[in-house]
């Protein structure tokens, strides 16, 4: 982490002498491509066409290669194929593939790949979250503040923000962590801010998944975050057992561009800005394998599992939300996010169900005898 620590502070210098050196030779910006995105930190989804048809990508700066779904794999007939995003053009390599089917379920777009750093390191991105647009420059046009980006762990950008009550600390920008948190803070890491008080209210939930199988989350509120001298309070952060990183909604917060040829990241407060993370206390955790919405699993002992929300029930309504109808990041932001009794109604065998469903308490809340 020492060696990280200073090759950002000559990155700083860089930065600096850049913005300093004759910006009137400066040629005028092009737009190389413009695709509409959501404009709440959903997926950063991006069309890519391969042989006349066209498929939806994720961008993501988490992962060091591009790669395609395993359903795209007899598209194969030589070493490498040539694929285009709004023009641009993109090799996709023979073997670079894995299977996204859960995260087509879990995150209930049709996502058929991810472009990876391989790919974007040559271009300059600015992601308009309230214009709800992504844009391929043909160079970065300098505006908010400077962030000097360095490239570890594969090729991921990395960038040192302060922690309050704490210190520096490297974090990975990951733009393919979809959440309602700010991202992940490695364990030791997260273990000792919890045990200073600068991680509070921690929360350990134990998931059970329909397919079976149980897996456990910690998550907490932290104090805040400083990077690029603004400051957010009250964040919540993951566990992560080996990463720091960040993810689009905390970018979602700014206008962002990536200027990753110079290695630099400039961010421009958005109307975003004051967003606030949540926390979804209601044990629901939901999928969409075939258009319904569905309730993959339960947190133990959470508020929906007292209540007798099962594992496999289809979710119709929340309050007087279509479930069917709504994005899934939409509906987690909803449920991260209402603070109070939760009107319920659901689908089991055939069978309607009508619960109440409080959102105000923890998992493990202190009323529960749990703390």
């Amino acid at each position: 982490m020492n060696s990280i620590r200073t090759v950002l502070c000559v990155a700083v210098l860089t930065v600096v002498s850049l913005a300093q050196a004759g910006a009137q030779d400066v040629p005028p910006v092009r737009v190389l491509a413009a695709v509409d995105v959501y404009d709440d930190g959903d997926e950063l989804l991006l069309p890519v066409v391969i042989g006349g048809r066209t498929y939806r990508f994720g961008v993501d700066t988490g992962s060091s290669v591009t790669l395609y779904d395993r359903s795209l794999t007899n598209l194969f007939q030589t070493p490498a194929i040539n694929a285009a995003i709004a023009g641009i053009s993109l090799t996709l390599r023979r073997g670079a593939a894995l299977d996204m089917a859960t995260s087509r379920k879990l995150g209930g777009h049709d996502v058929r790949g991810l472009v990876g750093m391989d790919f974007l390191r040559g271009y300059v991105l600015r992601i308009d979250f309230d214009a709800g647009k992504l844009f391929f420059l043909s160079a970065a046009e300098p505006e908010g503040d400077a962030v000097p980006l360095v490239f570890r762990y594969g090729g991921r950008p990395v960038v040192q923000a302060d922690i309050t009550g704490w210190r520096s600390e490297p974090f990975v920008i990951d733009t393919g962590y979809v959440s309602n948190t700010s991202g992940f803070i490695e364990a030791r890491l997260f273990d000792r801010l919890v045990a200073a008080g600068i991680g509070m209210e921690p929360v350990e939930t134990k998931v059970v998944w329909v397919a079976g199988g149980e897996k456990s989350h910690v998550e907490a509120l932290f104090r805040g975050m400083t990077l690029a001298k603004r400051q957010h309070s009250s964040l919540a952060f993951g566990r992560h057992p080996n990463v720091n990183l960040l993810g689009l909604n905390y970018l979602a917060r700014y206008r962002v561009t990536f200027d990753f040829p110079n290695a630099v990241m400039y961010l421009k407060p958005s109307r975003q800005f004051g967003r606030r993370d949540g926390r979804d206390k209601t044990g629901l955790h939901l999928s969409r394998p075939d258009g319904r919405t569905i309730v993959e699993s339960v947190d133990v002992e959470s508020p929906a599992a007292r209540v007798g929300v099962k594992s496999g029930d289809h979710l119709v309504r929340l309050d007087d939300l279509d479930c069917d109808s709504m994005r899934l990041y939409a509906l987690r932001r909803s449920l991260a996010h209402c603070g109070g009794d939760i009107a319920v109604e659901l689908l089991r065998g055939g069978e309607r169900f009508m619960l109440r469903i409080d959102g105000s308490k923890d998992v493990n809340s202190a009323e529960d005898g749990e703390m």
